[in-house]
């Protein structure tokens, strides 16, 4: 009798104990995906104004986050941002993907495919900057810097505020050629975050990891990216990873679980 006893108290504590653990995990994933915005036409005069605006963006979340394990040497993977910058030896192959736009040879069928099944579905998506050189980096940041320096700044200020939002040459996921900026040829509002109430965003959010890529810098990540809220940025991982980091509503950063 006192055996049976032991063993059903031990089966209470066991479901019990069972029962949390699953509401625990259950919060951690249940992380709500938020929709809140550079062409290289005018990227500097929207990126200026909208910095002078501020950032609402407070952080994605402080929970720790789970990946599986992944082989980060792979190229598709290959982190770029304020802290880990293009290789040296990097020169991509390129290839078009919309008008003059061009990416990876690797990357830009997933790309024009995804154009193309948009299209299918009522969307036309524009793309606005893809492939971008050290040098025409260059250009942007400094002529950012100038914008903001004109409107009070002083150069350090500038300088440090236009890196939130156009990265330091030699860090831009442009320079690798597996990221694209993208809107919709419909779209007049300019560069800005009422981009994500359109129906283009609403498309690419849901379907950009059937094509391998991710929305980099999603709405409240600048903590962790170093750069502002760009719903409009769009980076290829490959589909396997892009599932997961959308699924999961998290940066390139926590997946490869570096900062």
């Amino acid at each position: 009798m006192k055996g049976t006893l032991k063993i059903i108290l031990f089966t209470g504590v066991v479901v019990i104990l069972g029962t949390a653990s699953f509401a625990l995990l259950s919060t951690h994933s249940d992380r709500e995906g938020s929709l809140e915005n550079h062409t290289d036409t005018d990227l500097s005069n929207s990126i200026s104004t909208q910095q002078r605006r501020g950032n609402s963006d407070s952080v994605l979340s402080s929970e720790v986050i789970t990946t599986p394990e992944i082989d980060k040497t792979v190229w598709n993977l290959l982190l770029v941002n304020p802290t880990h910058g293009v290789p040296d030896d990097l020169e991509p192959i390129l290839a078009p993907v919309q008008g003059k736009y061009q990416m990876d040879e690797r990357v830009a069928p997933y790309m024009r495919e995804m154009i193309a099944d948009a299209k299918k579905d009522g969307i036309n998506l524009w793309v606005l900057s893809t492939y971008r050189t050290y040098e025409y980096q260059q250009g942007l940041f400094d002529t950012n810097v100038k914008q903001l320096q004109n409107q009070g700044l002083t150069e350090k200020e500038a300088v440090a505020e236009t890196a939130t939002s156009i990265a330091v040459p030699g860090t831009s996921e442009h320079q690798t050629g597996l990221a694209a900026d993208i809107m919709c040829a419909e779209w007049t509002g300019g560069i800005t975050d009422d981009f994500a109430k359109t129906d283009a965003y609403q498309w690419l959010y849901t379907h950009c990891a059937e094509y391998g890529f991710i929305e980099r810098y999603p709405k409240g990540s600048t903590e962790i990216t170093g750069i502002i809220y760009e719903p409009w940025h769009y980076r290829y991982v490959g589909k396997e990873h892009a599932k997961i980091i959308m699924e999961k509503n998290i940066t390139l950063e926590e997946y490869l679980g570096v900062r």
